[in-house]
């Protein structure tokens, strides 16, 4: 098995959630009314949804649904450097054990609490959310692409069609911003999952009212130290979010970790990454700042062709 390459750690402290509440600035320019009980938050979450792993694969299908040509992803967890997974890493049989991951010396150790502290961010530059976006974002069992047949930069076949992805989250954390830029404005929401209420009809809680904001300060929250930790997780100049070179973009942060988290390692979600993707040279994935090839792309090529050259029997 061929070694890993480790990142230093980082210098600064363990980012948590005080992230998010602070990108919380700019002006409240809509009211969203999410209506979800306790009960099918945590049935879609921490029931269909039992393996962490399974939750951050859901918001890369969401960002490959979103036409991005790349998603990071960063853990910031004590103890959670990064690690760039090379060919001959993935032989694994089984997917249960710590013992079959291929760096479980990177795992994060079980014995840290990272239940408040800590945050996992996933980055894509896609087509963002405008407002119609975001209000799309929060309705569950439908999609405004669940008949597309193809999506417009790529021409992809989406993935995701009920909109479920982003409750499968909170089986590893009971809070998720969006940070997203789309035609030239800078928008961010916040949910928290705790404030979904039980239900006594078995359907949808009183509704929890969500405020999108729109964010004109960027530049100053870009020098947080923990934002700028953040951002070198991912691998992202902070130039990247705002001198226009990247049109839109999505940010989401996790936090509020929950115990669950901690079954998260490095190893065995760069695998999981690495053979779950498409063997296309158009999405790029990279994990606390280091690319995971497609494990397709260490196959024996046989042979090669153009579909347009078989014969039409």
């Amino acid at each position: 098995m061929s070694a890993g390459q480790i990142m230093p750690e980082p210098g600064g402290a363990v980012v948590d959630s005080s992230l998010s509440d602070a990108l919380a600035t700019g002006n409240v320019v809509a009211t969203l009314d999410v209506s979800l009980s306790n009960e099918i938050v945590h049935l879609l979450s921490e029931q269909l949804y039992t393996s962490p792993t399974k939750a951050i694969e859901e918001l890369v299908v969401n960002s490959y649904d979103a036409d991005a040509s790349e998603c990071r992803i960063a853990l910031l967890f004590e103890g959670t450097p990064g690690v760039a997974l090379v060919s001959g890493d993935d032989g694994m049989a089984d997917s249960a054990g710590a013992e079959d991951d291929p760096v479980a010396d990177l795992a994060v150790t079980r014995t840290i609490d990272i239940t408040s502290k800590g945050l996992i961010a996933i980055y894509d530059d896609g087509e963002g959310m405008d407002l119609a976006g975001l209000g799309w974002l929060w309705r569950i069992g439908d999609s405004p692409k669940k008949d597309l047949i193809a999506t417009d930069r790529f021409g992809r076949k989406t993935v995701g069609k009920f909109g479920i992805g982003k409750l499968a989250t909170y089986a590893v954390a009971s809070r998720i911003t969006y940070l997203s830029a789309s035609g030239g404005i800078v928008r961010y929401v916040l949910c928290d999952f705790r404030r979904f209420g039980p239900s006594s009809t078995g359907g949808a809680s009183e509704p929890v009212k969500l405020l999108v904001r729109e964010i004109s300060n960027l530049s100053d929250l870009l020098q947080r130290p923990d934002f700028t930790e953040v951002l070198d997780r991912l691998g992202l100049a902070s130039s990247a979010l705002i001198d226009g070179t990247i049109k839109s973009w999505t940010l989401c942060l996790l936090d509020n970790l929950k115990p669950k988290a901690q079954d998260l390692k490095i190893g065995r979600l760069a695998w999981v990454l690495r053979t779950a993707m498409p063997l296309k040279t158009d999405f790029r994935i990279f994990l606390n700042g280091f690319e995971q090839k497609s494990s397709k792309e260490d196959y024996e090529r046989i042979v090669e062709f153009k579909t347009g050259d078989l014969e039409e029997k």
